[in-house]
């Protein structure tokens, strides 16, 4: 997919932004839970993520740095969003606090909510 024409208008409105092409990626596992988390992030719910460090270091995949931009795709793999990683923090699973997982966006916003299955 070529990113080129979205990201050019991106910076058309947005003063500063690099040439080069962010990274693009959709959040979940399927298409249904790229479009329902997204709809988080556009309405400003979902500000925050989590991923598997072990899954970083299967796939020799960097870590996100702060301050690096991503474009988020929808579930059909088309560009929606824009976003900027703020901070970035490795931690266990069992670490993980509330303050975190109400950024999240997801469900009741709590701990106790049920983590999905992949």
């Amino acid at each position: 997919m070529d990113l080129m024409p979205y990201w050019r208008g991106v910076r058309a409105e947005v003063a500063g932004l690099p040439e080069q092409v962010p990274e693009a990626w959709a959040f979940g596992a399927e298409p249904a839970q790229a479009d329902e988390l997204l709809a988080l992030v556009l309405a400003g719910i979902k500000t925050a993520t989590a991923s598997s460090l072990w899954d970083y270091e299967a796939e020799g995949e960097p870590l996100p740095i702060a301050g690096g931009l991503s474009i988020i795709l929808d579930g059909r793999g088309e560009p929606r969003a824009v976003i900027r990683t703020t901070d970035v923090h490795v931690a266990p699973f069992c670490e993980v606090g509330a303050v975190h997982t109400h950024a999240e966006g997801e469900g009741d916003r709590s701990l106790a909510h049920p983590v999905p299955s992949s």
